[in-house]
């Protein structure tokens, strides 16, 4: 065996070592990512269960909370800070979650088939987080907006349509 026959063997043995190096941190990215998804679903639920442990343990937050998404007028102006306070975290919340979905850390189905999600847009949707929605909106991102604005108006729409007459006789 001459030095060339050397050479050109271990070029080949470098070649199929970097292929499987690729590979291995491919793999290693994939399962990085599954991992990042998994502790940011953990860390969301986390938080959204300590919003809903403060409210069930706290009877004047909680008051606070049901009189503030019916009619914030109904509130004190300590009680009108303390309910937008606690919007404002949800609402950084769910802002951070549309953020992680924006940059594919959740996938669709994490993001859309979320209960929190729906219950947050479902308070966004009451008096006082329309409220609330009108005061904010314009200190967040476009898209997370315009995504905001697209969840409320098809909540609006279907609340029209369980509210139009039509509806009411084809129930007949």
């Amino acid at each position: 065996m001459n030095l060339t026959y050397a050479a050109q063997m271990a070029d080949v043995l470098t070649s199929i070592f970097t292929i499987l190096t690729l590979f291995y941190l491919a793999l290693q990215i994939r399962a990085s990512s599954a991992s990042q998804r998994a502790e940011s679903r953990r860390a969301a639920v986390a938080e959204n269960s300590a919003y809903l442990n403060h409210l069930v343990e706290n009877v004047d937050v909680a008051r606070i909370w049901r009189l503030g998404l019916n009619d914030v007028n109904e509130l004190n102006a300590d009680e009108q800070i303390q309910f937008f306070s606690l919007f404002g975290l949800m609402l950084d919340s769910e802002i951070q979650r549309f953020t992680e979905h924006s940059l594919h850390i959740l996938s669709d189905e994490e993001f859309w088939g979320n209960d929190q999600r729906s219950v947050f847009v479902a308070w966004l949707d009451s008096s006082g987080g329309l409220l609330f929605w009108k005061m904010h909106k314009n200190i967040v991102q476009e898209d997370f907006r315009q995504h905001i604005d697209r969840e409320l108006q098809k909540r609006a729409e279907s609340r029209r349509a369980a509210d139009s007459p039509e509806s009411d006789s084809t129930s007949n």
